[in-house]
C-alpha cells in the first residue's frame, strides 16, 4: 500500500462523493488527510484490530466480511466510492475494535479520516 498527499483531483472527488463530510471539516484539515493506494487483495482492517480511521473511498471497492466459527467467511457488504463503511463507523463511535475484516477487491484509492476528525 502506498501513501500520498491529497491532490486537487482527490479533493474534487471527495467533495463530489462526500459533500457533508467535506463541509463539516475545514479545508486545511481535509488537505492534511493521507491518501492511500491499495492493490486488489489488500487487507485494510482485521477482526480485533483497533480502528485507525474512517475510510472515504475515491476509487475501487472494499469487501467487508466476518469469519464464522467453522472457518468459513460471511460477506456482510461491499463499500464503493461515496458509501460509508458501517463497521468502521460503529467501531469509531463505540471506541471498540473491528468485528469484521475489510479487503480491497480491486485497486482502491482512499482517504483515511483519523478518529479525532471523524468524531
Amino acid at each position: 500500500m502506498t501513501h500520498a498527499m491529497l491532490s486537487t483531483d482527490d479533493w474534487n472527488q471527495l467533495h463530489a462523493l462526500y459533500p457533508a463530510t467535506v463541509s463539516a471539516l475545514n479545508s486545511a484539515a481535509m488537505l492534511a488527510l493521507p491518501v492511500m493506494d491499495a492493490p486488489a487483495g489488500t487487507t485494510l482492517f482485521r477482526e480485533s484490530d483497533p480502528c485507525q480511521g474512517f475510510p472515504l473511498l475515491l476509487h475501487g471497492e472494499v469487501r467487508v466480511s466476518r469469519s464464522a466459527s467453522n472457518g468459513r467467511e460471511l460477506e456482510l457488504y461491499r463499500v464503493l466510492p461515496g458509501e460509508m463503511c458501517l463497521v468502521s463507523s460503529a467501531c469509531l463511535f463505540a471506541g471498540q475494535v473491528f468485528n469484521a475484516q475489510g479487503v480491497t477487491t480491486q485497486p482502491t484509492r482512499l482517504v483515511a479520516m483519523p478518529p479525532p476528525q471523524f468524531r
